[in-house]
């Protein structure tokens, strides 16, 4: 780990080959939210290893989307060929690049480095309070959209990893957020909502901060690749629900997926999605789909 105000790609870390990914065709531009100005700088990071090293025809292969570096990779670690993929567009999103040396049968080792600048000093102690309580934001003209309230997030993805850190973004950006490890326990999870619209009956449910009989819920967060019941089947489910009369409304739920292709959007729409997003996302961008579609809950 390491700091500059040059760009480590030129010469600070030579040994490492940021050049490759530069070759793919779908490197992506930087996001204008990152730091800009003469204070600015770069945080560089390097990942070694002493595995079995990779050859250079290898090695033009693992930034690419759904790429591994051989066959013989997956037979024998698994995986889905994302991770690189991901990584250098979370990287190149915020200004940096990331790169590669190895050699074969001594190890490699990664790196990669992201522009920032210095942190403004804490925020007053009074001003974190008011997060709690956040404007609305979406643009759907409901008697609503002007109002001050609380929207209500159920969050369900099956990586306990993934969840945690977005149910941590989406709280510290004032949303309160329930939690589902898969389209089962989501759709469970509505039978304590007020939308639920038949008898009670016993279920398991997700975990949740409160013990309140009738939750509040506003949208639904719903991967669509899970155990025991992906995130298209809860969505089917959840819409044959409310044809039946289980559900009073319209529940409001986003896709998230890693596939972003036109075919995979088409199939979330078609199982009853409202909208989607796909991985890695923004957090802004999240947060604006959410008030949209939570705007569409109110109106219903």
């Amino acid at each position: 780990m390491g700091s500059s105000e040059k760009r480590p790609s030129d010469g600070i870390l030579s040994s490492i080959d940021f050049a490759l990914p530069h070759t793919l065709s779908d490197t992506v531009r930087e996001s204008e939210a990152v730091a800009s100005g003469p204070e600015t700088f770069f945080i560089w990071f390097t990942v070694s290893d002493s595995g079995r090293g990779i050859k250079p025809d290898e090695k033009t292969k693992l930034f690419s989307r759904f790429q591994q570096a051989s066959p013989r990779t997956y037979s024998k670690y698994g995986g889905s060929g994302l991770g690189l993929f991901i990584s250098r567009e979370l990287a190149e999103l915020q200004g940096g690049e990331i790169g590669i040396a190895s050699e074969l049968d001594v190890g490699s080792t990664f790196a990669f480095f992201v522009k920032t600048q210095p942190a403004a000093p804490p925020i007053d102690q009074r001003l974190k309070n008011d997060i709690a309580i956040r404007p609305r934001s979406g643009s759907a003209q409901t008697s609503f959209s002007n109002e001050i309230v609380q929207i209500h997030v159920l969050v369900a993805e099956d990586n306990p990893t993934n969840q945690k850190v977005l149910k941590r973004q989406l709280t510290n950006k004032g949303y309160i957020v329930w939690t589902a490890d898969n389209g089962q326990e989501a759709v469970d999870f509505l039978r304590q909502t007020r939308y639920w619209n038949a008898p009670s009956s016993t279920s398991s449910v997700p975990s949740s901060p409160s013990t309140a009989q009738e939750k509040a819920l506003h949208v639904i967060l719903m991967d669509t690749e899970m155990p025991i019941m992906d995130g298209l089947t809860a969505a089917r489910r959840i819409r044959q629900m409310q044809r039946d009369g289980l559900l009073k409304g319209h529940v409001p739920i986003l896709s998230v997926s890693a596939n972003a292709r036109p075919e995979q959007t088409s199939m979330a729409m078609d199982a009853g999605m409202d909208d989607s997003i796909s991985k890695p996302f923004r957090i802004a961008d999240l947060t604006s789909k959410i008030d949209r579609l939570a705007d569409m809950a109110y109106a219903g």
